[in-house]
């Protein structure tokens, strides 16, 4: 079973399934004013328990990097390690919005734009498109989007100029 974090933004992110599955047997998403130190433990324990999930039976977590607050980043991260190390299992790191632009339910050949908010009018993006062949969106094009106008409209067209 595979155990997947996220506290790259407010909110808390987490979901439990099998390895093979597209889709999670159970997740859960606390948004709210981050406080990931908080809310990841008892919030990862209640989701094991929800899924009929016993810790043993888990084999990788997966935790996202990133980009996000440092902070918060550090939390999910550190969690998922301390998690890999007591539980023996293998850890992976996960682009957050890579992540985010694969959970869209587009059709192959459809460009995907993911966009998290960088506070300071600022925000990260990343652009990938989804192949006909694969399950996921190819490696893309990731980049902090400026703030105004003119600059995203611009690093819009270099990532749109990227794709294939």
């Amino acid at each position: 079973m595979l155990l997947a974090l996220d506290t790259a933004t407010a909110a808390t992110v987490l979901a439990v399934g099998p390895l093979e599955a597209r889709v999670p047997r159970a997740g859960v998403a606390l948004v709210g004013a981050g406080r990931h130190e908080e809310t990841l433990l008892p919030a990862l324990a209640a989701l094991l328990t929800e899924a009929g999930v016993p810790k043993s039976a888990l084999r990788v977590v997966a935790a996202g990097r990133g980009p996000g607050g440092f902070t918060s980043l550090r939390v999910g991260l550190a969690t998922a390690k301390g998690l890999a190390l007591g539980l023996q299992l293998e850890a992976v790191g996960v682009d957050t919005l890579r992540a985010l632009a694969r959970s869209a339910d587009v059709a192959p050949g459809t460009a995907v734009l993911a966009l998290l908010d960088a506070k300071r009018g600022e925000a990260f993006g990343a652009l990938a498109l989804r192949h006909a062949a694969a399950e996921r969106p190819d490696e893309g094009t990731s980049l902090l989007l400026p703030a105004g106008s003119g600059p995203a409209v611009e690093w819009l067209e270099r990532a749109l100029a990227a794709l294939p």
